[in-house]
């Protein structure tokens, strides 16, 4: 535009106008902000900073849960190894079996429950650890047609909330549940169940 036309601009759009070059600079400043970081997929970058977390209070150790209830347990140090492969094969499933959940180990026990109304709860030293592409040990014993539904790793003073239909819902502290061995059916607690959680900020102290 010449400056005839940069005339008729009015104080609101002259305002306008410089709103966007400040964006627009500010804009600029992020992208090289951005640029000065480590892609994603920086192999080198990222084996670095998961050996930081590990030297810190970061959980070492992830646990795989799979539909069918075998589930394994893996070293997170293993994954930050660098590889020119597109990805570090993580299990080996049986036809029809699904990964559920991968999730870190928080604490020394294991819930399991099935969408049947069963949960079991045992030592999670009762999982292997493995260091390579793994099909899993059974978790939990499973009735005909029924499947994980949910996984937690927790500690004793631990609430979990279990969702058993529609708004309702049964709080319990870990302390409550018993402990059983591996592959268990474990205890009926609903006729079926939909969904369970750790309940955050509650505890026993």
């Amino acid at each position: 535009l010449g400056e005839s036309a940069v005339a008729l601009l009015t104080p609101d759009s002259q305002e306008i106008s410089r709103d966007s070059t400040e964006q627009t600079a500010r804009d600029d400043h992020s992208r090289d902000e951005w640029s000065d970081q480590p892609t994603l997929f920086d192999e080198e970058s990222h084996a670095i900073e998961m050996q930081s977390q590990l030297r810190g209070e970061c959980p070492s150790r992830g646990i795989v849960v799979t539909r069918q209830g075998k589930g394994f347990r893996f070293e997170y140090e293993h994954l930050s190894e660098p590889s020119k492969r597109m990805g570090r094969r993580l299990a080996t499933l049986k036809p029809g079996d699904q990964i559920f959940a991968v999730f870190p180990e928080k604490g020394s026990l294991l819930v399991v429950a099935a969408d049947s109304g069963y949960v079991v709860t045992f030592g999670v030293d009762q999982v292997p650890v493995v260091t390579g592409a793994a099909q899993g040990v059974q978790l939990i014993k499973l009735k005909k047609d029924a499947s994980v539904i949910a996984a937690l790793s927790v500690k004793d003073g631990d609430y979990v909330r279990i969702n058993t239909g529609d708004s309702e819902y049964q709080d319990l502290p870990v302390a409550e549940l018993p402990v059983l061995n591996r592959a268990a059916r474990g205890r009926k607690m609903a006729p079926d169940i939909r969904a369970m959680e750790i309940l955050a900020g509650k505890t026993d102290v």
